[in-house]
């Protein structure tokens, strides 16, 4: 004797998003998809036409297998007012509705009898088809069983079904990670295989070129701290040139009224009047090396005249 369970723990499949359920033309009796078979097998052999609940579209002979999820309630009625729910990052499938999907698989391949199960596992699975909250934990699944069906907890019914669940879920996941293992072997291998036999893309190689040629660069002008004449000897060695920076340095100063001034900017004023090439670093060490006429600020990006 089984014991009737309460009506809200049931819920149309195409509410979930994730499987449909159908009228037979021939009997109109709704049928849901993973029961097609086995309501053409045993109650209805005229059973050809088939037409959607939601959409209402009919399918003729196998058609409807390529229908798997369909339109809800709320957006078949809101139309264009209607808002999807958000979906899980990465557009991952739920686990309890991959649960719930496999439940209503084994029920209707084991009342077809392409997959071997006792009598009593095959009534469990064909009621708890009609269910979405059937638990993925053994304790609570088992539980389940007890305080919904009357099934012993710890009895061979209730082992029987959870090993089969269960051999089919590693199955499934097995299938899934091999899948998504595939693409990433293929990415992999074609890698090594441009690598080893020169194979690499020359568009690719291209650019890895351009971008090791301007590592180069850019290293070479970081390097380059200080700045050659013609004959390779730094400006501000030659006491003349030395000479001329530091007077121009201090016309400028005193152009900006007492005003701290950029070393930045004074480097490249300097540059631009005397037709130098000299850098930061080297105009930071003139001026440093003049405490009393100049004084930089704590950052060394600043300086201004001692009065």
């Amino acid at each position: 004797v089984t014991r009737a369970f309460p009506s809200s723990l049931l819920r149309p499949a195409a509410a979930r998003g994730v499987m449909v359920s159908f009228i037979c033309d021939a009997c109109q009796e709704t049928v849901r998809k993973p029961k097609v078979e086995s309501h053409y097998q045993r109650k209805c052999p005229n059973c050809w036409v088939l037409s959607c609940v939601d959409c209402g579209v009919r399918f003729e002979g196998d058609g409807y297998k390529s229908h798997n999820t369909c339109i809800s309630e709320a957006e078949k009625y809101q139309g264009a007012l209607y808002r999807a729910p958000a979906k899980a990052a990465g557009g991952k499938v739920d686990p309890q509705t991959r649960w719930t999907d496999l439940v209503a698989r084994l029920a209707a391949e084991t009342s077809t009898g392409s997959v071997s199960a006792g009598p009593q596992v095959v009534e469990l699975l064909d009621k708890m088809a009609q269910l979405e909250n059937v638990p993925r934990k053994q304790k609570k699944f088992c539980n389940f069983l007890n305080s919904a069906f009357h099934v012993p907890p710890n009895g061979p019914v209730a082992k029987e079904l959870w090993d089969l669940l269960q051999k089919h879920w590693m199955a499934d996941k097995e299938a899934e990670d091999k899948a998504k293992a595939e693409p990433e072997s293929a990415a992999v291998k074609n890698a090594q295989a441009g690598e080893s036999g020169g194979g690499a893309c020359p568009v690719d190689s291209d650019k890895q070129n351009s971008k090791t040629e301007a590592k180069a660069e850019s290293k070479k002008d970081q390097s380059a701290d200080v700045s050659t004449d013609s004959a390779g000897k730094p400006p501000l060695e030659d006491a003349e040139c030395a000479i001329k920076v530091r007077k121009e340095i201090k016309a400028l100063m005193k152009a900006k009224k007492g005003e701290k001034v950029k070393v930045k900017e004074l480097t490249a004023d300097i540059n631009k009047r005397l037709e130098l090439g000299l850098k930061r670093k080297e105009i930071k060490a003139m001026l440093a090396s003049k405490p009393k006429r100049f004084q930089l600020s704590t950052c060394g990006k600043l300086v201004s005249l001692q009065q």
